[in-house]
């Protein structure tokens, strides 16, 4: 009766709180992703992960405390497309929502394709795609429930990802200490490696890698699911990007420090940690690794359909998507099901991607990239151009922050494969044409957000 009332007021329900939020930012980004990037972006840097890791928390530390001080101001679903709309302009905020989408829409497909990996790693009877087509049901299935459910399998499987990578690194630094690899922590080789060092390689792992700390732009588009999301969406976004960096620069290190060469001798960059626990002496562990890994993509997947979901429903009510189908809301449940039965059927692109995982994941860094950039030039839109704040605590927090934020990012972004280019410029060709037929050549503005 409730949701059924709630529903007919389009509007979506306030459960979530700032631990919910947390766990469901770090289930999007999951704790043991790090060992799933270990081979491709090692290699792609030359041994310098630790230091891919680092500059990319950096610069997500600083949008982080941008995406704060936005959803602060404005506490709506639709992320970053809502900032530019507000503090910029319409049609520029469309573009900006079009690319997060199909950032949104083809996270998950690097997810299924992880599952599907090593589930073949473990079974090679059953064919990958078998596996991605698997993973896209289940996550279907549970989003379907409402985001109750969703947001609880996210906090369990948030703890098991968790405890998979307490193990991990300790099983590394007990070979480390018996004299295994460098047989240190504290060896120079683990950190640089000249002979093997250069900026193009580290800063394209780190734009790679940009899309790994989503987590924290997810929890933003569920601002109208949240309580008090003035305060907990900003609070939940820097710990998420806070935690996150941390336990993944620390493991990182370790892992070097274990296996200083893998980026010369690992044989499959895409499941290289199963060979990483090979390396070390502990070769059972791959089971134990496919089965967690396994379960923390599906709950990767289950955030990202959640979150593009939300986006699509976004847009949907303001009218720039066909509002019938995506700005419904289900009676039952006070879920948008056509979103994520959509979400679901792209998801199924992973199929597609066999045998490229970092392929896979350049292209989904360009459309988090994009967000990422609007989001920093959004909050100097807004408290310094339209609030007309100032002094020098203003010149601070709305110019310089933001502005770090912007030009890391916007670096990163042009160190991206040009493959991703090419495809997301494509996109957003498509979403042009899109937005000129929709709002008749521009002469017309697109639907305001109602807060």
């Amino acid at each position: 009766m409730e949701a059924k009332a709630v529903t007919e007021q389009g509007q979506l329900k306030r459960t979530l709180k700032l631990p919910q939020l947390f766990f469901i930012g770090m289930a999007y980004l999951s704790p043991a992703a790090v060992t799933m990037y270990f081979g491709i972006l090692s290699v792609l840097s030359g041994g310098h992960y630790p230091i891919v890791i680092a500059i990319t928390a950096v610069a997500m530390l600083f949008t982080a405390i941008s995406y704060a001080k936005m959803t602060r101001r404005y506490p709506v679903a639709g992320s970053v497309y809502t900032y530019t709309q507000k503090t910029m302009n319409p049609h520029l905020g469309f573009m900006v929502g079009w690319a997060m989408l199909a950032d949104y829409l083809l996270l998950p497909m690097v997810c299924y394709l992880s599952f599907g990996i090593y589930l073949n790693v473990a079974m090679p009877s059953v064919p990958i795609w078998v596996w991605i087509i698997i993973g896209v049901l289940i996550v279907t299935l549970f989003n379907l429930r409402g985001i109750t459910v969703a947001s609880t399998v996210d906090t369990i499987i948030s703890l098991l990802g968790i405890a998979a990578l307490v193990v991990t690194i300790i099983l590394a630094v007990i070979y480390v200490f018996d004299g295994g690899g460098e047989g240190t922590l504290f060896a120079t080789d683990i950190y640089i490696k000249p002979e093997s060092f250069t900026m193009t390689g580290v800063l394209a792992a780190s734009a790679i890698l940009a899309v790994g700390f989503l987590g924290f732009d997810a929890v933003s588009t569920m601002a109208e699911e949240t309580v008090n999301p003035e305060k907990t969406i900003g609070r939940a976004a820097v710990l998420i990007c806070l935690g996150a960096g941390l336990l993944w620069v620390v493991t990182a290190i370790i892992m070097n420090a274990a296996w200083p060469n893998a980026f010369s001798e690992v044989t499959d960059p895409d499941s290289a940690i199963t060979e990483f626990y090979v390396k070390i002496g502990y070769p059972m562990f791959n089971y134990i690794f496919i089965v967690l890994n396994s379960v923390c993509c599906i709950a990767i997947c289950i955030t990202g359909q959640m979150a593009v979901s939300r986006i699509m429903y976004s847009m949907g009510r303001d009218g720039f998507l066909p509002q019938k189908v995506f700005g419904y809301l289900s009676p039952k449940t006070g879920v948008p099901v056509y979103n994520i039965l959509i979400a679901g059927i792209v998801g199924l692109v992973a199929i597609i991607f066999q045998g490229n995982m970092t392929g896979a994941a350049s292209l989904v860094s360009f459309g988090a990239l994009v967000g990422f950039f609007f989001v920093n030039l959004s909050v100097v839109m807004q408290y310094w151009v339209k609030d007309r704040k100032r002094g020098g605590k203003a010149v601070f927090q709305y110019i310089v922050i933001p502005a770090i934020g912007a030009v890391v990012i916007l670096y990163l972004f042009f160190s991206l494969e040009t493959n991703a280019k090419i495809i997301g410029g494509i996109w957003l060709a498509a979403g042009l044409v899109y937005l000129l037929f929709k709002t008749k050549g521009l002469r017309q503005l697109p639907p305001q957000i109602e807060l």
